[in-house]
């Protein structure tokens, strides 16, 4: 607004040239660009504040907190992108960065989600051994199945630290 008064006031006075108003016009105008982008920006890195917060009160692994963790990053990527002198090697390389980050934050949530169900599944089986008969037909198929998810538990474990260590390897 101050900006704004003060182009006009300058507009209005007869003891100028016209370059001299262009001049003024084109400094006024960069200026509220300006201050408009630094609004935004505060305005988004209040969103991610709020969002921060949020993620403090829900529960670890749960899709509320996959959710927030994509809203943060995503909030996050349009402050890096507010600067208008990036190139746009810069722009496509904040691009890469988001996608890379937002894919470690969806392959963390569907690990987490297959090992609680993978848990789940071995709570119940233990459940039931605990109440059919030992020596059993029944007892057996249960092992076995018991011992299928505990595999299963220790081959996302094996994957997940092998994909780790080889984003580890392409870091360096």
């Amino acid at each position: 607004a101050v900006a704004n008064q003060r182009l006009q006031n300058d507009l209005k006075s007869s003891d100028i040239t016209n370059g001299e108003r262009l001049k003024r016009t084109q400094e006024t105008l960069l200026e509220i660009d300006k201050l408009e982008a630094d609004y935004r920006k505060a305005q988004l890195q209040d969103s991610i504040i709020l969002i921060d917060a949020r993620l403090a009160l829900v529960k670890k692994g749960s899709l509320d907190e996959f959710q927030l963790q994509t809203a943060r990053l995503s909030e996050q990527k349009k402050i890096d992108l507010e600067n208008k002198e990036l190139t746009e090697n810069q722009k496509l390389q904040i691009e890469n960065k988001y996608l890379a980050d937002l894919q470690k934050i969806t392959d963390d949530y569907i690990k987490i989600v297959s090992e609680n169900e993978i848990n789940t599944s071995i709570a119940t089986i233990n459940a039931r051994l605990a109440t059919v008969k030992a020596g059993t037909n029944e007892e057996l198929e249960l092992r076995i199945d018991l011992a299928k998810e505990n595999a299963r538990l220790a081959k996302d474990n094996i994957e997940s630290t092998i994909q780790d260590e080889a984003l580890k390897a392409a870091k360096i």
